[in-house]
């Protein structure tokens, strides 16, 4: 089953995480078993947030190359979770993401499915890639996007209006990352 991993490295900086990039010899592309890489500086450090095929692949390459070469280029351990994915989409839009949302909310799989098909099916022009699933109580979305602008337009003229007819007023906790950095397929296409 496909996850997603949201990792936060405490005071990491952008050299830090180059240099940790650069000794796992990658050549700007995803290893074997990753589907998504994006990263960026957060107000007390770095993020990474990756989607893998499945948990034991992102397993094994963290236990032997990310923690040591982590270690190694001063990254404290990061607080870290992860979300088995009820679904990953590929977006229209083609290129880089620019922009990643995690996005936080109480909903259940039932209203997730109805709500992302009354938002999302197809998705927004804009989307890079879409995923979610369960965490906790509740669900976690997590959204690639080419612009903050166009993923703000989106929820106040798309989303918005579909949670308030809903009666869906609990605010979400939202986690927006400026990504500066990816790692990209060394395939062509991506199947999901």
């Amino acid at each position: 089953m496909a996850v997603a991993i949201v990792m936060d490295f405490p005071g990491g900086t952008r050299e830090q995480y180059d240099q940790l990039v650069s000794r796992m010899r990658l050549d700007g592309l995803l290893p074997p078993g990753a589907i998504h890489h994006t990263a960026g500086a957060t107000d007390d450090g770095w993020r990474v947030i990756d989607v893998w095929e499945s948990l034991e692949q992102f397993e094994r390459f963290s236990e032997e190359q990310i923690v040591p070469l982590a270690l190694d280029a001063g990254l404290r351990p990061p607080s870290m979770f992860t979300v088995e994915l009820h679904n990953i989409e590929q977006g229209s839009t083609v290129g880089e993401p620019h922009f990643v949302q995690v996005f936080r909310n109480g909903m259940d799989e039932t209203t997730y499915d109805v709500v992302h098909h009354q938002v999302a099916a197809p998705l927004p022009e804009g989307v890079v890639w879409h995923a979610a699933g369960p965490l906790g109580d509740g669900w976690c979305i997590i959204d690639a996007w080419t612009s903050r602008d166009q993923r703000d337009r989106f929820v106040f003229e798309t989303v918005v209006p579909t949670m308030n007819a809903r009666g869906e007023l609990e605010p979400p906790l939202v986690d927006d990352l400026d990504v500066e950095a990816t790692l990209r397929s060394a395939s062509p296409q991506m199947l999901y």
